[in-house]
């Protein structure tokens, strides 16, 4: 077993100088892989392992020379060098039915000096996953009012559970999957004594620990008032920390988490005195659980900044968006966080107008560290009919550190619409989705779901319509991706799951993958859930009769192909099932379903 020590026979090399090194004659060769190359139902735990022809120079493989590659990008790993072989060993669990790159560069050298003759790739497939059993891993006093969930890299899963024990009275209890020993853990989080939790945004970084921050107008904290809070899960512990406020005074609200990959977040809210103006504020928690001092990016005016966001890029760079609101009209506004000074560069308006911009302002980051955002314009503040809305997004080059000018999408009179959705490919290029309500009446939803693609280069996207038509139950679009990075807009109307696949620069035909949703109800009743890994998972529930409610799922496949659908659950197990939840990360998959005072559900590993 070797270090990665200086190597000797660099050493020869560097004193011949103009003499060539290692035999001319010979070229290193790979004689075997584990997976070997087209190796399909890998495990995710795998170790890959390649044997050489020769005894191989720790000094020149390193992570500039070995490399697993996913979709998403490289894959941190170890790797070992012993004479002839190599093995490399992911830092945590592949995905499940993933394709994977091991890349050998062509500078990597033998002992003697003999290198490959080219870049060589070993592609793997990791196998399928399995649903589990069925469990009820959630119970606390109240009745389940909405439920949220998401999973980890690592396999794990957090469900947030806000239920109601009286009127006026709503707590948030927490339960967690943890994959070592598929368990299921509780803790009640926020009791909601005299007040209601609300907003709940969960987080699971890639060490498995998790955050979840909520607002509280209880009586969790010593002092009165409503807060932003949070709590965070230690892994090593097994247990969450107790409640904290967010802020440092009452009135804070809607916090949002960014997480990086070396185990620090950033917290984002905003903060109104009684009677003034909001401000936006952000603080850096690090991997210790350590707070830094509140930075304030935005000042409010009037109406004040709210609905702020955040996304992270590779590097652990963060994008916060948010709107803000003066005499003036609204405005659209961005601030970056450098990882590499540790400070906020001062803030940019990336769009104002003098009408007004919905709280909903979309933001996605890609594996580069470039960002699309995307945000609705109206005319009225509170329109009691039809209004004029109009489209737009804008993009962030990481290259040069600059928001592109906005671009229109679409402009429309309608009675209301939604912001679009997002998705971007490896290379940065956008998809765009949304859908626009002509009418809602007794006759049902008119509607219009429409897609945009949004190239690169800054150049026009085309903007269609994917879908339309009226429908007593329709949902808003949601953007899936296959490994490559293609979107797939996919939306359900009246019992259908619809779908659309924009690839090669074109849209596809409609796809019908789902016919059975029947008596299911937007928006609680179906959940599609997109995997950045690749992939997607919708999740529905189906009244057949009375008494007979049944939870079904589907999977969006990483090669953009729908799998059949899955009945995970039907009779005693749904019970008076209502709404439910999805969560899908590296193919891994968690569906939660109420039963009056408990939560049920099941995952897919």
């Amino acid at each position: 077993m070797h270090a990665i020590p200086f190597s000797k026979a660099l050493l020869v090399c560097t004193l011949a100088l103009l003499a060539s090194c290692g035999d001319s004659n010979k070229t290193l060769s790979v004689t075997a892989a584990t997976p070997s190359a087209g190796a399909s139902n890998v495990d995710p735990a795998t170790t890959f392992s390649v044997q050489f022809s020769e005894d191989m120079d720790p000094a020149t493989l390193n992570s500039n020379t070995v490399k697993l590659i996913s979709a998403q990008g490289e894959i941190p790993a170890t790797v070992v060098v012993s004479g002839a072989e190599v093995k490399l060993t992911p830092t945590m669990p592949l995905g499940l039915a993933s394709p994977y790159q091991l890349e050998l560069s062509a500078d990597i050298r033998s002992m003697k000096g003999n290198g490959l003759p080219g870049k060589t790739t070993i592609s793997i497939t990791t196998r399928q996953g399995q649903w589990g059993a069925t469990s009820t891993h959630l119970t606390a006093s109240g009745n389940a009012s909405s439920l949220s969930s998401t999973a980890g890299k690592d396999g794990s899963i957090v469900v947030a559970s806000l239920r109601k024990t009286g009127s006026t009275t709503t707590g948030l209890t927490i339960a967690r999957f943890d994959p070592s020993t598929a368990q299921w853990s509780t803790t009640d989080m926020d009791a909601g004594t005299s007040g209601q939790a609300s907003h709940v945004v969960i987080k699971v970084l890639d060490s498995g620990d998790a955050l979840v921050a909520w607002n509280s107008s209880t009586a969790l904290l010593p002092t009165s008032g409503s807060h932003a809070v949070y709590s965070r899960f230690s892994k090593a512990g097994g247990s969450w920390s107790p409640p904290e406020a967010i802020g440092q005074d009452t009135h804070t609200f809607d916090a949002d988490i960014a997480v990086t990959s070396s185990g620090s977040a950033a917290l984002i809210w905003h903060h109104r005195n009684s009677g003034n103006p909001a401000n936006i504020y952000t603080r850096q928690l690090d991997s210790n659980g350590t707070l830094t001092d509140p930075v304030k990016l935005g000042t409010g005016t009037t109406n004040g900044s709210s609905c702020a966001k955040q996304q992270v890029d590779s590097n652990g760079n963060i994008v916060a968006i948010w709107r803000a609101a003066d005499n003036t009209g609204n405005a659209v506004m961005t601030a970056r966080y450098d990882t590499a000074t540790k400070r906020w560069a001062s803030t940019d308006t990336l769009y104002r107008t003098s009408t007004v911009l919905d709280c909903d302002v979309q933001l996605k980051a890609d594996i580069k560290g470039n960002l699309v955002a995307s945000w609705q314009q109206r005319t009225s503040a509170t329109p009691t009919g039809n209004d004029d809305y109009t489209l737009f997004a804008s993009r962030y080059r990481a290259s040069d550190s600059r928001w592109d000018s906005p671009k229109q999408f679409d402009a429309f009179n309608a009675l209301r619409t939604t912001t679009p959705g997002i998705a971007l490919d490896k290379d940065g290029n956008a998809v765009l989705s949304w859908m626009v309500t002509l009418a809602d009446n007794l006759q049902g939803v008119t509607y219009s779901v429409k897609g945009a693609n949004y190239p690169v280069d800054n150049s026009q996207g085309q903007t269609i319509l994917l879908g339309n038509g009226t429908g007593q139950r329709v949902t808003t679009p949601a953007l899936l991706k296959n490994a490559n990075g293609d979107a797939t807009a996919a939306w359900a109307v009246d019992g259908k799951l619809l779908s659309r696949q924009f690839n090669n620069n074109t849209w596809q035909a409609t796809e019908t993958p789902v016919t059975n949703f029947n008596n299911s109800r937007e928006p609680n009743q179906i959940a599609i859930v997109q995997d950045e890994a690749g992939g997607g998972l919708v999740a529905w529930l189906v009244t057949d009769n009375v008494t007979n409610t049944s939870a079904y799922a589907l999977r969006f496949n990483t090669d953009g192909r729908w799998d059949s659908a899955t009945l995970l659950a039907s009779g005693n197990e749904t019970g008076d099932a209502t709404f439910l939840s999805g969560a899908m990360t590296n193919g891994r998959m968690a569906v939660q379903w109420n039963r009056g005072n408990t939560v049920a559900g099941r995952t897919y590993r």
